[in-house]
Parts: C-alpha cells; sequence; structure tokens
C-alpha cells in the first residue's frame, strides 16, 4: 500500500514537472518586429499562398496580392460590386473569393484574372445564408445558417454530397460563424461564442477548440494559429500541443509561413520572426 502511494505521488510529481515544464516552453516564444508596410486600405479578408504571397480582400470588393516584402504585385477590382467575406488562395494556382451577402463566389488566377461567378444556392438547390470554402477543384464546403447545416458539394456533378445539422451535433441553440476553412482533409470552423469545431472530412464532429472570440484563424504546417485575449496561439491540430506568445497588439488577421508571422492592424501589415 505504501509502495502503491509513493508511485502515486511520484507520477503527480513527474506530471506537475512535465506541465511546468510545458508552460515555460509555451511562454518562451518571442516576437520581433522586422517590417512594417501600409497597405491600399483596411482588409476584409485575407489568405497567403503556398509560396508566401498573400492575398487581401477589401471592402470595396479590390484584391490586392503582395510578396512577403510588402510589394504589391496585382490588384483586382471586380466590375460589379462583390462585398468580400472570405479568401483562400492556398490551392495554389487559384484563389477563391466568396460574398455571404451576395452567396456567390469567384476563382482569381494567379495573373488576378477572375472567372464568372458562381452561385452557391444554384449548386445546393437551397435558399441559402451564409459561408462557403473551397477545399479542391470540385469539393464546395458551405455552412446555412437558416438551415444550419453543414454541407459538402460537389462542383463537377453540380450535387450536394451530405449535409449535417451543426447545431443539434454541437448542442448549442444557434451558430453564427465567421469564418471556415477546409485545411489537411478537415474542416475548421469559427463562432466567437463558441470556439473552433473541428470536422473530418466526412463531416463528422471531431472536437470544439475552446478558443473563445476568435474570429479568423489560419494554418502553418500542422499549427493552427489565431489570436484572442492579448496572445497569439499556435495549436498543433493532430498531437494538441499548444505553444502561447503574448503580446500587446490587436491582429485583424494572422498569417504564417517560413516562421514569419504577418500580422494586420487596421491597413498595417506587420511581419515579426519568431523565436522558438
Amino acid at each position: 500500500m505504501k509502495m502503491v502511494r509513493l508511485r502515486l505521488k511520484l507520477l503527480r510529481l513527474s506530471t506537475f514537472i512535465i506541465a511546468l515544464i510545458f508552460v515555460q516552453q509555451a511562454f518562451g516564444q518571442k516576437l520581433t518586429k522586422t517590417a512594417e508596410y501600409t497597405l491600399t486600405d483596411k482588409p476584409v479578408a485575407a489568405s497567403i499562398d503556398r509560396t508566401g504571397n498573400i492575398y487581401f480582400g477589401y471592402g470595396n470588393g479590390d484584391v490586392t496580392k503582395y510578396s512577403q516584402k510588402g510589394e504589391l504585385l496585382y490588384t483586382f477590382s471586380p466590375p460589379k460590386r462583390f462585398n468580400i467575406t472570405l479568401l483562400e488562395s492556398w490551392l495554389g494556382l487559384k484563389t477563391f473569393v466568396y460574398s455571404a451577402p451576395y452567396q456567390e463566389y469567384y476563382f482569381l488566377d494567379r495573373f488576378m484574372n477572375s472567372s464568372e461567378r458562381y452561385s452557391v444556392s444554384a449548386t445546393s438547390g437551397l435558399d441559402f445564408s451564409g459561408l462557403a470554402t473551397i477545399e479542391n477543384d470540385r469539393t464546395l464546403w458551405s455552412f446555412n445558417t437558416t438551415t444550419q447545416t453543414l454541407s459538402k458539394q460537389d462542383l463537377i456533378i453540380n450535387e450536394v454530397i451530405f449535409e449535417n445539422r451543426l447545431n443539434l451535433i454541437l448542442n448549442v441553440d444557434e451558430l453564427n460563424p465567421t469564418f471556415i476553412r477546409a485545411y489537411q482533409n478537415l474542416i475548421f470552423i469559427a463562432d466567437p461564442n463558441y470556439g473552433i469545431a473541428v470536422f473530418d472530412n466526412l463531416g463528422s464532429y471531431l472536437e470544439t477548440i475552446p478558443a473563445k472570440g476568435v474570429a479568423f484563424f489560419s494554418f502553418y504546417k500542422d499549427q493552427l494559429i489565431y489570436h484572442t485575449d492579448g496572445k497569439l496561439t499556435l495549436k498543433h491540430i493532430y498531437n494538441q500541443q499548444k505553444k502561447e506568445v503574448k503580446t500587446d497588439l490587436s491582429f485583424g488577421f494572422v498569417l504564417m509561413e517560413n516562421n514569419q508571422l504577418f500580422g494586420v492592424t487596421a491597413n498595417k501589415l506587420q511581419v515579426f520572426s519568431i523565436t522558438y
């Protein structure tokens, strides 16, 4: 009996030491500002592609493409007004541009030439109001706030593959997501009131990350990145390890590439190096 108690005490002590080391490592990160650039306006949407180019959407419908050095590479101005809600440039050769007010989306090529506009409702065959994002060339994910359903749509055959009622799955009255993204065969949906809900590519619920107040997030390799409550969080999406960096800055958007953090405040793009 004494031996069992001793083992329990040693186990608790080792657990405490590991937790203490982890906390010290988590807050041992440091941001060092290396550059700041002025954007054409205050962005309402942001994304980064696989080569590190950064895209911003604005209230007037314009989309700009910047290099990591703050060089304005291209600007696209739509012929008709288009209130941008979400950008997704991770596909590589295409940038997905979505407007919630219009429930429409279009694509930009790498030279910022646009496709025609497509209606989410036309694909789903249902009245739609909510968010949408692209997973690949043929798969569109959408969340309908009216019906509270997460849908996966095949754009080639123009059919809905499946729908799930998320408010019933998550046991909440109503979801009002601000951001949705498909990444590494997972779907992430942020609702500032509840956190970030995670689903597999079949729409099955996996977990909710308790990150209330998060309106936007991004990814770097296997890490989920978001900023809230005066700290930047980098959370590994598979092993659940989390690193946090305290900061007195308030970022509207945070993106990361090659250990460089790109934070947006108003119309300023600030660049930081991160030391581990």
